[in-house]
């Protein structure tokens, strides 16, 4: 096992981190104590308005009400994220705003603890012009709608990133070598998210999403990058902490009423 370190400025480092990730795939517009990042190919990921950088002054219902329909007003999502313990009057204050709001643990690497591909599986990288790449990241959205069906691949969008090492992908395999699930992680600087594990529903309880986890939290180490992820179940966060994962906070997820 392998100590990565203590949790000593961990949150600043994952503000900083926070601010930055969304750039490489966004524009962003500022609207009082708030970043709106609008992504910039209308076919990637629909992203989400954070406090802005720095900003140390408590945030009032009105000025979440104003980010709202500002995002109204320009057409993307009525969503923000935060972290708790980072911005905390913002809680209170975005569901007096009448948004819903999804409290995640926010889990940093401790001590790392490698986990094997189970029997009849295995787990490794993708690289960009790997044939199966645009499947494994089909099998990760099948997985997150709970189906076994695998719509048609498509890769075009997260080629040019894994190429300069924004994104890296990892893909999980049966013996036949058909994708049953997978992750990625994000790196920026010293620091990189783990996001999107996900294993197809007829395949999940035999450790596949540990052994994912475990690779992705590997690759991350082995080009310097400090792994953490957020978890919106106690499920999840059991198979973080077997990897070796410890939770230094919590990450707010929150929606606005889009008929409000």
């Amino acid at each position: 096992m392998t100590d990565t370190g203590s949790h000593d400025g961990v949150l600043e480092k994952l503000e900083r981190y926070l601010d930055v990730a969304p750039r490489a795939v966004a524009v962003s517009r500022e609207c009082g104590p708030f970043t709106v990042f609008v992504r910039d190919n209308p076919r990637g990921h629909p992203l989400y308005a954070r406090p802005r950088l720095g900003y140390a002054h408590p945030i009032s219902t009105v000025e979440v009400r104003r980010m709202l329909d500002f995002q109204r007003a320009i057409g993307v999502p009525r969503a923000l994220e935060w972290v708790h313990e980072t911005t905390p009057t913002l809680l209170s204050s975005a569901r007096e705003a009448g948004m819903g709001v999804q409290e995640c643990a926010l889990l940093r690497l401790a001590d790392y603890a490698p986990a094997a591909a189970p029997t009849g599986y295995r787990v490794h990288e993708m690289k960009a012009d790997d044939p199966q790449t645009g499947a494994v990241l089909a099998a990760i959205d099948a997985s997150f709608r709970d189906s076994d069906q695998i719509g048609p691949p498509d890769s075009s969008l997260q080629k040019p990133r894994m190429r300069s090492r924004l994104l890296v992908l990892v893909g999980a395999f049966d013996t036949l070598g058909r994708p049953v699930g997978g992750g990625m992680h994000n790196p920026r600087g010293d620091l990189s998210e783990v996001t999107g594990i996900g294993t197809l529903p007829s395949h999940r309880g035999r450790g596949i999403g540990t052994a994912i986890t475990s690779a992705l939290t590997g690759t991350a180490l082995r080009e310097g990058h400090a792994p953490f992820l957020s978890a919106a179940t106690q499920s999840a966060v059991s198979v973080y902490e077997s990897v070796g994962y410890t939770r230094v906070g919590t990450a707010c997820v929150a929606a606005g009423n889009e008929r409000g």
